[in-house]
């Protein structure tokens, strides 16, 4: 727009736009937001760990069920769907819980820093040093959207290795010592 407009006005008038006046500040806006998907990315990392090291403690701790179910039939794929079955479930559940979390935070944000800057008698945002005296917040979907679909795809993966070590237990093992 800026450039039709200094296409039609003579070549002494001075135009410009907020790319020129704030770019550096949008560009860095721009690489904030992509920081905080990685270090989003990296809790739903640890997350998924956890549930690796759940999923293994549990199959270590089930042992004689697994051989039990193996010597009654079980075949090592409907192990592994037992876990998976699992697994997914919990990566569901934390998942769907996290988002509405995430909605409802983000939904409330300047409601709850005003109420912990008026308990704590703190002030986290100044006006004077900020251009804003709140903390803006916008919930956009796709965001959410992405989030929630890594988050997904990391718990499901976090699932497999557990399934497998569950799968390939052999069955005599486990029930010599019982």
């Amino acid at each position: 727009m800026s450039k039709q407009l200094a296409a039609k006005l003579s070549p002494s008038a001075y135009i410009t736009n907020w790319t020129d006046q704030f770019g550096a500040f949008f560009h860095a806006v721009r690489l904030e937001k992509t920081m905080m998907f990685f270090i989003l990315l990296l809790i739903i990392a640890v997350a998924a760990f956890n549930l690796v090291a759940t999923l293994v403690m549990v199959v270590n701790d089930k042992e004689a069920d697994i051989a039990i179910m193996r010597t009654l039939g079980a075949t090592p794929r409907m192990i592994m769907s037992i876990f998976i079955v699992q697994g997914g479930i919990i990566g569901l559940i934390g998942t769907l819980l996290g988002i509405l979390g995430g909605i409802a935070l983000t939904l409330h944000v300047t409601e709850i820093v005003n109420w912990i800057e008026h308990v704590f008698h703190v002030q986290f945002i100044s006006s004077s040093v900020y251009l804003v005296d709140y903390l803006p917040s916008e919930l956009q979907w796709s965001d959410v959207t992405g989030i929630g679909l890594t988050a997904l795809v990391l718990s499901f993966l976090a699932t497999l290795y557990p399934a497998w070590q569950a799968s390939r237990l052999d069955p005599v093992e486990a029930l010599r010592y019982e």
